[in-house]
């Protein structure tokens, strides 16, 4: 006889709840492991055990007394809860499923002074590379969030 599987990550319920979505966007590791508890179940061993932590590291964290800003920890926690990347400003997880891409039809492209041409880049996605190429360590994720966004475009 089987046991039931225990779910990996936190519920899609939970991922939808506006409370843990603000939590994610300023990524704010104590509310969001808060958040896991109370409303996940999630005890601090489990969430230290699945994110690759000490328990007394996400007990720091939970109390408020110490913060993640390691873009390898900030993976390893995305991960370990099954976060999608884009809750946390992370490129797609290698664990989420890919949607196909809606076709949209190409964008016309223009001729600068030179000859050459050129795509105008979307504004709202600018941001969020330059965000990437910004950060003070490169790590395999930035550079796959790079290649993520570049083609992309």
């Amino acid at each position: 006889m089987t046991e039931p599987a225990v779910p990996v990550g936190l519920s899609t319920r939970l991922l939808a709840d506006p409370a843990m979505a603000a939590a994610c966007a300023a990524r704010d590791f104590t509310k969001i492991f808060g958040l896991a508890k109370a409303r996940g179940g999630f005890h601090a061993s489990r969430i230290a055990r699945q994110c690759e932590l000490t328990p007394s590291r996400v007990g720091e964290v939970m109390s408020g007394r110490r913060s993640i800003t390691n873009m390898s920890v900030i993976e390893r926690v995305a991960d370990g809860l099954r976060i999608p990347g884009h809750m946390l400003g992370l490129a797609t997880r290698a664990w989420e499923q890919r949607a196909p891409a809606p076709s949209r039809p190409k964008p016309q492209s223009a001729q600068n002074v030179s000859g050459s041409s050129f795509l105008p880049a979307p504004t709202e996605d600018l941001d969020s590379i330059l965000a990437i190429a910004a950060a003070t360590k490169v790590t395999p994720s930035t550079l796959r969030s790079l290649q993520t966004s570049i083609e992309d475009y």
